[in-house]
């Protein structure tokens, strides 16, 4: 079985949820990584709708800047087991923003990392191998 992976700088995502979920369902994605997604604290989750899907969010730390913006999620289909990673993303006082999942579908292992406006390759995985990658990173 086969995952189908996107990833959309959206620039906003509060405003823009019936056009994600549209492109959900017209490309039957399994996992949308989202880039600047422009959440705060002060937006629940609430309002983010996504039928089908969990959704994974790190939002900009406000100490970064007080523009707004920046901040990545990630939208999994309900079906696919997941689990947030903390992976280093460099030097102590990096303004990278990232976000990892390792999630398990049908016997294989799916490293997804978001960083901030780039993606960074989707790696398949035998299970076996899982555990020296997330390891090796950390």
């Amino acid at each position: 079985m086969v995952l189908i992976i996107g990833h959309i700088n959206v620039r906003s995502l509060k405003p823009k949820t019936c056009d994600v979920n549209d492109i959900l369902q017209k490309y039957s994605l399994d996992v949308l990584c989202i880039g600047e997604t422009w959440l705060s604290k002060n937006i629940n989750d609430d309002v983010l709708i996504f039928p089908g899907y969990t959704l994974v969010r790190k939002d900009r730390p406000a100490h970064f800047d007080r523009r707004g913006g920046g901040g990545v999620c990630i939208l999994m289909r309900n079906n696919i087991q997941a689990n947030t990673v903390a992976l280093s993303t460099g030097a102590s006082g990096s303004r990278l923003e990232s976000l990892w999942e390792v999630f398990s579908y049908f016997g294989i292992a799916e490293v997804g990392s978001l960083q901030g406006k780039h993606v960074l390759s989707q790696t398949k995985l035998k299970l076996n191998n899982l555990f020296q990658l997330v390891t090796g990173h950390i």
